[in-house]
């Protein structure tokens, strides 16, 4: 039956090593969870499905001891440096009036 998406074929070497890494995790995953587990070729597919750009550029530096991804901050919202209308009168009168005496404070 054919794959409802398109599939792409891919031959892969990988060194004896990286191979008993998948091979220790499918020992690891047949224990927990029994025969629901994969095997050695599904877990290397799944590694290499449903990523996205940012988690693999993430995972490659990490693997390299690279720089840490840094996480960009949302730019502040912008305070409108326009002055309300009540504000501008408030500010004026405040001008005009000179300084506030309020009874009983003093």
């Amino acid at each position: 039956m054919k794959s409802p998406l398109p599939v792409v074929h891919i031959v892969l070497a990988l060194p004896v090593a990286d191979l008993s890494a998948y091979s220790d995790a499918v020992r690891s995953l047949s224990r927990k969870l029994g025969r629901r587990a994969p095997d050695i070729f599904d877990l290397m597919a799944h590694t290499l499905r449903c990523r996205d750009g940012k988690g693999l550029v993430e995972d490659y530096l990490e693997s390299i001891d690279g720089p840490a991804c840094e996480a960009k901050s949302s730019t502040p919202a912008r305070v409108s440096r326009k002055a309300l209308p009540n504000q501008k009168r408030l500010h004026a009168i405040a001008v005009i009036g000179g300084p506030t005496i309020i009874p009983g404070r003093n």
